[in-house]
């Protein structure tokens, strides 16, 4: 195997971006086959990409280190809770999980988060009260998915804004984050360019924190099979490196809606050019510390089932990475 470092600016675009989610579709694994996967992703040459292992509340206590390994440390994990709205009892119930197991598998801090959902900001407040009313709960990040496609979510982002506020004012880590679900198995489950764009935008000038999940197996925007089925459907599928350059634009250059969508909508993967410490594409040139800044401040990581594959393709472009050849994972994930 022959092995290149990768450059500055493909170092602090890319690290800690992948939170693995295989328990979820197209990929759907078993919880230990999950584990056992993530915890050997943790030994890959481009391990430096990847976060956190994305876990339903329910799931938490099946949660353990393949035999012999582990040393006893938890996993890093980012752990799935419904909504308070329309279920207030299933809501009540996974936080009681995620408190259950934060002794023996959840690490407080940087290593674990929560994700869960609003859809209104009086859902938003009740839930952001539940949570801090628990002890064990209050440094952990949420992140809230919200409907991008609904007329409330400027005020769901001013909402999540205000809480990031008082946290800010109490001398705390402001912890409130967004969210948004950028595909599925089915093609009408990816959200327009616009809407991918707004969302950005708005966060932006909010200054809050957002991930994205789903439907961003590869770097660049084109048309995909939806799942790992014969025959699946296809779609056109946004690239993760579309959606992360486009953040740090509207981070660190206060790109408008349409610069965002033109970033979006780039589909030739030679159009992202690596020279030196920047990353150019669509008229941005990023340099690695304005990736960096809005890595960690802004843009903070998207959810995949796969590791292997958004790995792949990045060594199919040619891109700098610790490992040029990667072996592609039995099960697809």
């Amino acid at each position: 195997m022959s092995t290149t470092s990768p450059g500055l600016a493909v170092r602090q675009l890319l690290s800690g971006i992948i939170d693995y989610a295989g328990l979820f579709p197209p990929a759907g694994l078993e919880l230990n086959e999950t584990t056992t996967n993530f915890v050997g992703y943790l030994r890959h040459p481009d391990a430096w990409m990847l976060a956190r292992l994305v876990v339903p509340a329910g799931k938490l206590a099946g949660l353990k280190w393949p035999a012999g390994q582990g040393g006893g440390q938890p996993l890093p994990v980012s752990v799935l809770i419904p909504g308070i709205e329309p279920d207030a009892a299933a809501f009540g119930k996974a936080l009681e999980q995620v408190l259950a197991n934060l002794t023996n598998t959840v690490r407080v801090g940087d290593a674990v988060a929560i994700e869960t959902r609003a859809d209104s900001v009086a859902g938003l407040e009740r839930t952001a009260s539940r949570i801090a009313e628990l002890e064990g709960c209050r440094a952990i990040p949420v992140f809230w998915e919200m409907p991008h496609d609904k007329p409330e979510l400027p005020e769901l982002i001013e909402g999540l804004r205000s809480l990031r506020r008082v946290e800010f004012d109490a001398g705390l880590v402001p912890r409130h984050c967004a969210k948004i679900r950028t595909g599925g198995v089915e093609a009408h489950l990816i959200p327009p360019l616009d809407q991918v764009a707004g969302f950005i935008h708005a966060c932006a000038l909010a200054r809050v924190p957002f991930k994205a999940t789903a439907g961003l197996h590869h770097p660049v925007r084109g048309d995909q099979a939806l799942t790992y089925q014969p025959n699946s459907p296809r779609g056109v599928m946004h690239g993760f490196l579309n959606v992360f350059l486009a953040a740090a634009a509207a981070w660190e250059h206060g790109a408008p809606v349409r610069s965002l969508e033109s970033i979006l909508a780039v589909d030739d993967p030679a159009s992202f050019q690596i020279e030196g410490d920047t990353i150019a594409v669509a008229g941005f040139r990023l340099t690695a510390s304005q990736l960096g800044r809005t890595r960690v401040e802004f843009a903070l990581a998207f959810g995949s089932c796969s590791f292997i594959e958004p790995v792949e393709d990045l060594v199919r472009m040619g891109w700098p990475l610790e490992s040029r050849e990667c072996e592609v994972a039995a099960s697809t994930t």
